[in-house]
């Protein structure tokens, strides 16, 4: 679950046609269970963006 949510933020990044430039670094747990993301963006009009994101993957409810 975990490892296909990380592919999928990555296919939307790369295949963003306003991103010009990115990088990401992964940080899974142990278990594989939690991820920790972040990063930066660099869009066309040369503008930013810096993000984190941490997700724990839970049980079924």
């Amino acid at each position: 679950m975990i490892s296909t949510l990380v592919k999928e933020i990555e296919e939307v990044i790369s295949s963003s046609s306003i991103v010009t430039s990115s990088s990401t670094q992964k940080y899974f747990s142990s278990t594989n269970k939690e991820v920790y993301i972040r990063g930066n963006l660099i869009f066309v009009d040369l503008s930013f963006l810096e993000f984190a994101i941490y997700v724990q993957e839970k049980g079924k409810v």
